[in-house]
């Protein structure tokens, strides 16, 4: 009964204030009558963590073995690949394509990126179509698409299945 949105991975320089506007947009969506939790496998400390924790429908959890985030990533109904949008986070991921984009792809479960036009792994997901992108830093765009892709397994399926089909 529970939606899962799942992120796997290094919380840090780029990737670390987006998470705010996620926990934000899932508490205004559970208010609404929503079920989603939120799970984060973090590969290293950060305090950014602190504060998540004090939402409850956040579940911080350890780091895990390679071999076990296939499994991880097939019983989450939704996979998250953020970044920040301030102006270092940009330039600094600017022409990045980070690793977890090809492991979320191959999964088959369906992914939200939520990273500026102004990135390398934005533009390619656009460009491929193998991501629902929210491309601004927009709370209520952000909330809006976390709505569309929990009620509408059809287009998680397709997002899912092209995903892999890419991969």
């Amino acid at each position: 009964d529970t939606f899962i949105i799942l992120y796997a991975g290094r919380i840090g320089v780029g990737i670390q204030n987006c998470f705010f506007d996620i926990a934000e947009a899932i508490s205004n969506l559970n208010l609404k009558g929503f079920k989603i939790e939120f799970h984060i496998h973090a590969t290293n400390f950060n305090p950014v963590l602190d504060e998540l924790a004090k939402f409850d429908f956040i579940k911080l959890n350890a780091a895990v073995s390679y071999s076990e985030l296939p499994g991880i990533f097939s019983k989450s109904d939704l996979l998250l690949l953020p970044n920040d949008f301030d102006s270092k986070s940009i330039s600094f991921l600017k022409y990045s394509m980070p690793t977890k984009a090809s492991e979320y792809m191959v999964s088959g479960t369906p992914i939200l990126l939520y990273s500026s036009i102004e990135t390398a792994v934005t533009s390619h997901a656009l460009r491929y179509n193998w991501a629902y992108v929210v491309s601004e830093k927009n709370k209520k765009k952000l909330e809006s698409a976390i709505s569309e892709l929990y009620e509408k397994k059809e287009l998680r399926i397709k997002l899912g299945n092209t995903a892999r089909e890419y991969a």
